[in-house]
């Protein structure tokens, strides 16, 4: 079966509360953490680097390897391996390319109406 590898990025405000974004798929609703698929040839860095860059319009300055974690793409309902950091930007967010919107979320999110891609809702929120 098909599989897909991506990284991801953890990425906390001065509030400790982590940011999530929507893509622009007209019928999911569903929150994931910025990142995406490596090219040909990037290394990790490189992958979340250019995706933060062309998602959000922001710079990593550093990152700290979170996890790695096997769970069933939400998007694309096949296996997924996401390597997952900790990562720390400069500039401030702002939506672009496939990324319909962004917020920032604390453990109150599911109060709030926001539901969460399974990578973030079995991994890294607990």
């Amino acid at each position: 079966m098909e599989s897909i590898y991506k990284v991801g990025a953890i990425v906390l405000n001065d509030k400790k509360q982590l940011l999530v974004v929507r893509k622009k798929f007209k019928d999911r609703t569903e929150y994931i953490i910025p990142g995406g698929r490596q090219e040909k040839n990037e290394n990790d860095y490189e992958t979340l680097a250019r995706e933060l860059l062309e998602e959000l319009g922001v710079k990593v300055i550093s990152k700290e390897f979170f996890g790695k974690f096997n769970e069933q793409a939400i998007f694309e309902n096949i296996p997924l391996t996401m390597s997952v950091y900790r990562v720390e930007i400069e500039g401030v967010p702002k939506p672009q390319s496939e990324i319909k919107e962004y917020v920032w979320i604390d453990k109150e999110y599911g109060s709030k109406g926001i539901s969460l891609g399974t990578v973030l809702s079995k991994h890294i929120i607990p």
